[in-house]
């Protein structure tokens, strides 16, 4: 399929720097996604997107990213990744960062993200 060879690879690009990105960035992305079910399933344009989504067999972009994150936090805790990746993740508070771009770092929404998964 087209769509997801290159709309949705371009869509996907560094997923792993968006997961800091703000929600309502992020939002806009899954929108489009939501308008190609529609364009790829000949659709209305107030159709519901899930289950076009669910009949073409497509994820949301929002798991797609999650599960993406907590591959890679499996990856580098493993140590099976690159080896500049293997220092990333320490135990940190997230209150402990001074500005609220340092709360965006991938560091606290993977830690997050693997304590959300227990």
């Amino acid at each position: 399929m087209t769509y997801i060879g290159i709309a949705r690879a371009h869509m996907e690009y560094c997923n792993m720097v968006f997961i800091g990105a703000a929600e309502t960035h992020l939002k806009k992305l899954d929108l489009v996604q939501r308008m190609a079910a529609r364009i790829i399933s000949k659709a209305k344009r107030d159709a519901h997107a899930a289950p076009l989504l669910e009949s073409l067999g497509l994820e949301y972009l929002n798991l797609r990213r999650r599960n993406r994150v907590r591959k890679q936090l499996k990856n580098i805790r493993s140590q099976s990744c690159h080896p500049a990746l293997n220092n990333i993740i320490q135990e940190t508070n997230p209150l402990d960062t001074r500005t609220m771009i340092g709360k965006r770092r991938f560091r606290i929404h993977a830690q997050h993200l693997d304590n959300s998964q227990c």
